[in-house]
């Protein structure tokens, strides 16, 4: 089993330096990180509450780390910042209550991935601690937004391994991604299904709020589940809780976009024509912004709204299908395995030549979720430092033989040979039919006795030099 990281590596040296007890949960509620004001008020020794999971029912706990840590049991699955009370008991059986700021931290998804807990001081030493210039007794707010740039700078993401590549195509993405990125305005990315448009959205969202205070959450919307009620709700909630965020702006992921329905088209363009500084809205569709420009889309019967798609579409990112980026394939490759066996904490591993080749063959209808999909499958069956075509699903595999037994080689045909050959079979036929009668044969092949010979002696078909002394057999046409 791999040796665990130490818990530092999460958080700044300022935080850990802290007066104030500061812990942070993960997902699942367990101790991330807890620095050395948390470990002294607590009374636990440094690392040992990592990867434990506080719970009040652990008061009568055998284990004493355990014990300690039921006093900051708190719930997980908050979705805003709120005040509860936890508590320490130190080695003489006195309890320590204190107030304690609960601050939910979520990914790039929006999904929830951290709890931070911040001790407050008693109400004796507050005045006191208060006064104190410097960082070590910061604001909720301001510690929440040091920790959330951290962590996300910090701890390893799925990064877009689509801009890889030399070819003019890469080139191309590339550019129009420094300029999304460098730009305010809405943003639309196109691409066939499995081509990273969520995530490059997801990643251009936080590079152009990289250097905020509190950077805004970009919410997913799923368009083809979501009527005009929804986007109503959706939209509202976050007006409500923009002014927690720095800037104060609504940020939308539409998740194929052209399939959003009519009533929602219509009710989205309206908060954007009331507050049109308050959105910034990131659009997924389909291969072309074209469904979304003018042409209507594939689920509904009428139009995309004009005035919507004026602003979806202000800013426009298309991203090549795989399967035309060949040439890029090996650095793609190459960079999501590295990607693959860091997150599966094993030894770097090389890919042979005749595995690339094949995986270059491939004609990838699930584009890049189904590369990374067929890779990560290569490396969990492979035991060995390079990947092998052995290693490579089945399925890709008798695709790529498949195409590769299509592809019959192209003979020259030489059309007098062939003729001749034909020819000659047929006049030794009649020859062998007739028992070599000269005038038979040619009447049997439709032609005079005199050509028969000429043809004969082109193609070297040898005759008997003396006729034979039976009877010729005549042959009579037969009508049906």
């Amino acid at each position: 089993m791999p040796r665990r990281k130490s818990s530092k590596h999460l958080i700044p040296p300022w935080i850990e330096s802290a007066t104030e007890p500061v812990i942070l949960l993960d997902a699942a509620g367990a101790v991330a990180m807890i620095n050395d004001a948390g470990n002294q008020w607590l009374g636990v020794e440094p690392e040992t509450p990592v990867g434990r999971v506080p719970h009040p029912g652990n008061l009568s706990a055998a284990d004493e780390t355990d014990r300690r840590l039921a006093g900051i049991a708190v719930d997980v699955s908050l979705h805003q910042t709120q005040r509860q009370t936890v508590f320490a008991t130190g080695s003489d059986g006195t309890i320590d209550q204190r107030n304690a700021e609960i601050i939910p931290l979520q990914d790039e998804k929006s999904a929830l991935a951290w709890t931070l807990i911040i001790v407050r001081p008693p109400a004796s030493t507050a005045q006191h601690s208060t006064d104190r210039p410097g960082q070590d007794d910061m604001r909720p707010d301001q510690l929440r937004a040091e920790i959330a740039r951290h962590l996300v700078h910090s701890r390893s993401s799925t990064p877009v391994h689509s801009v890889l590549g030399t070819s003019p195509l890469a080139d191309a993405l590339r550019g129009q991604l420094i300029a999304a990125e460098s730009a305010t305005s809405h943003l639309m990315i196109c691409g066939p299904v499995g081509s990273e448009r969520e995530l490059m959205g997801t990643a251009i969202h936080a590079s152009r709020y990289r250097n905020s205070r509190i950077p805004p959450p970009l919410t997913p919307v799923q368009c083809k589940f979501a009527d005009q009620a929804f986007i109503q709700d959706v939209v509202r909630q976050s007006l409500s809780a923009r002014k927690n965020f720095d800037p104060p702006v609504v940020c939308l992921l539409l998740v194929d976009a052209d399939q959003l329905e009519s009533g929602a088209q219509a009710e989205l363009g309206g908060f954007l024509k009331i507050n049109p500084d308050f959105f910034s809205l990131t659009a997924t569709g389909g291969d072309s912004p074209g469904k979304i420009t003018g042409a209507v889309s594939p689920a509904l019967s009428s139009a995309f709204d004009p005035f919507l798609a004026s602003r979806l579409t202000a800013q426009t990112i298309v991203l090549p299908a795989l399967r035309h980026r060949r040439a890029d394939l090996g650095r793609m490759v190459t960079a999501i395995v590295d990607a693959e066996c860091r997150v599966a904490q094993r030894e770097k591993m090389r890919i042979s030549s005749a595995a690339l080749e094949m995986l270059a063959e491939y004609h990838w209808p699930g584009d890049m979720a189904e590369l990374r999909t067929v890779l990560a499958s290569m490396i969990a069956g492979c035991h060995a430092a390079e990947l092998e075509t052995t290693q490579i699903p089945q399925p890709v595999r008798m695709a790529v033989m498949a195409q590769r037994g299509s592809r019959l080689p192209v003979e020259k045909i030489k059309l007098d040979d062939f003729l001749g050959d034909v020819e000659r079979e047929l006049i030794q036929r009649a020859l062998a039919q007739t028992r070599f009668n000269r005038a038979s044969a040619a009447r049997l092949l439709g032609v005079n006795r005199a050509r028969l010979l000429r043809r004969c002696d082109v193609l070297g078909i040898a005759l008997p030099t003396e006729q034979p002394e039976f009877e010729p057999i005549d042959f009579e046409e037969t009508t049906e």
